[in-house]
């Protein structure tokens, strides 16, 4: 087992843990644990303080070694959904101590699978996608969800994402990321099977908007979570049975919690911070500029606009010349741009002093949504100490 506090620099804990190898096996934090589940060598469930020395809480948990089912800590309970054993199965389990383990229901209404990828959000456990082996594979689009493990509603039976198993759905930034998986022709058990690299986002898991490809390439059976306020990515299968050992992450955009933020423009716009100019009288002044960086977190295409103190400073897109006092456009869902705020020519004729203004985000599709940040100019005389001078 393998550990690290940045995702660069990567610690060996254990070279051999207490449970036998395995692989289709899950892993979660619980009740300060961490816990292994199940896998291609047996039912047992195994949980550590430190990822160095483990301890068997029991050695079957639901009567069959479970292959690559779902895995989710939901309502302070530990939760193993559906699986390969001999067959795909439909059958949720919990436990709220990692030893006596209770099945919820031996059929849920959703088809036996494996593969597939379970999540908690908006106080609900989810389960999306998956395959199932009849005996040739029959892939899953399917979203459904449930508040007790027993009574499930489906949500979605074709989501706009192709239909897909050794994916991964991971909550960040206010939203759910899917991301990349495999699928199979049906033709022939891995005859003619594809890895995707796409990424799908959702706020209410109904509405999906895909987003650019996810780095690295096509790749299934990878590991994603939400850490250090940032999405990664690690291993996984970039082609059948040719395995990889990259990792990547997206920065958050700052859209924390889940729906409790009422100004959700001012967590578009990255970073949080204001920011300062100073220089003598005449210029010139440093930085050249300040980048920040507004995202449209919402599901369908939105209008801004950005406008900055004037006559100090200007607005432009990252990497062009020409800027205004005010800046619109576009963006799709989840799509960012990239501006530039700079001072103008007129802030080279300021006399001595302090000068400060606000730079505004206006979502003009929903009026009222503003994120503002700070912009402040000293001005110092050449050869002097500070002085006073006049807003402009």
């Amino acid at each position: 087992m393998w550990s690290s506090v940045d995702g660069l620099d990567w610690k060996c804990t254990t070279e051999h843990a207490g449970w036998s190898p395995r692989s289709g096996l899950k892993s979660l934090s619980f009740d300060g644990k961490l816990w292994i589940l199940e896998g291609s060598t047996g039912a047992d469930v195994w949980c550590s303080l430190d990822g160095m020395n483990w301890t068997q809480a029991i050695s079957n948990a639901t009567g069959n070694g479970l292959f690559e089912p779902a895995s989710s800590v939901f309502k302070d309970k530990l939760w193993i959904l559906g699986g390969y054993s001999i067959h795909e199965r439909s059958d949720v389990w919990n436990s709220g101590d990692g030893v006596n383990w209770i099945q919820i229901t031996v059929s849920a209404p959703w088809l036996g699978r494996s593969s597939h990828a379970a999540m908690v959000f908006k106080n609900k456990l989810w389960i999306m996608g998956g395959v199932y082996h009849a005996p040739l594979p029959v892939d899953f689009n399917d979203i459904w969800c449930t508040s007790d493990g027993l009574n499930w509603t489906q949500v979605m039976a074709n989501a706009p994402w192709h239909a897909r198993f050794g994916h991964t759905v991971t909550f960040f930034d206010n939203c759910l990321w899917l991301i990349g998986g495999e699928y199979d022709e049906g033709i022939g058990i891995y005859e003619r099977m594809y890895n995707f690299n796409d990424i799908w986002c959702s706020r209410d898991g109904v509405n999906w908007v895909q987003r650019n490809n996810a780095p690295g390439g096509p790749r299934a059976f990878h590991t994603a979570a939400a850490f250090d306020d940032k999405l990664w990515i690690m291993g996984g299968f970039n082609k059948r049975f040719s395995s990889t050992n990259d990792i990547w992450y997206l920065p958050s955009a700052g859209n924390e919690g889940e729906g409790e933020n009422t100004n959700e423009n001012e967590s578009a716009v990255q970073p949080s911070t204001d920011f300062s100019f100073a220089g003598t009288t005449g210029g010139s002044f440093v930085p050249d500029y300040v980048t920040y960086t507004l995202t449209n977190l919402g599901v369908a295409a939105a209008d801004y606009t950005v406008t900055v103190p004037q006559p100090m400073c200007g607005v432009r897109r990252a990497g062009e010349t020409e800027g205004s006092s005010v800046l619109t456009m576009t963006l799709n869902a989840f799509e960012s741009v990239s501006l530039e705020v700079y001072l103008t020519e007129a802030a080279n004729g300021f006399a001595p002093g302090n000068y400060s203004g606000t730079v505004m985000f206006e979502d003009a599709t929903t009026p009222g949504l503003v994120a503002s940040r700070e912009v402040e100019l000293t001005v110092t005389p050449v050869g002097e100490g500070e002085g006073e001078g006049e807003q402009p």
